[in-house]
């Protein structure tokens, strides 16, 4: 049998979110996740911010992104500089 359960309140403090269904309170955390250049850098941060954007190891991104460079015709090189470009810099921990 499902039950419905009508939200009373939904607020959100900090990075986590907190709702009220009922008697009980559940807890969600939010990924607040943002495309940055990584600290962990070859050239320009791109590949390990796409690494750590998506939680891929820096090394086989790197591979992936370097092959798929080599048979789309060198295509993957201008997407890199755009990436180069638009991406933030991420804080320095």
């Amino acid at each position: 049998m499902l039950r419905s359960f009508n939200i009373i309140i939904k607020r959100e403090i900090g990075k986590y979110l907190y709702i009220c269904q009922s008697t009980k309170l559940i807890h969600i955390k939010i990924m607040n996740k943002a495309l940055t250049k990584s600290n962990n850098k070859q050239i320009a941060g791109v590949c390990g911010g796409l690494a750590e954007y998506f939680g891929f190891d820096y090394t086989i991104t790197r591979l992936v992104y370097t092959l798929l460079t080599f048979f789309t015709a060198f295509a993957g090189v201008i997407i890199y500089i755009v990436l180069w470009i638009a991406m933030p810099e991420a804080e320095r921990k």
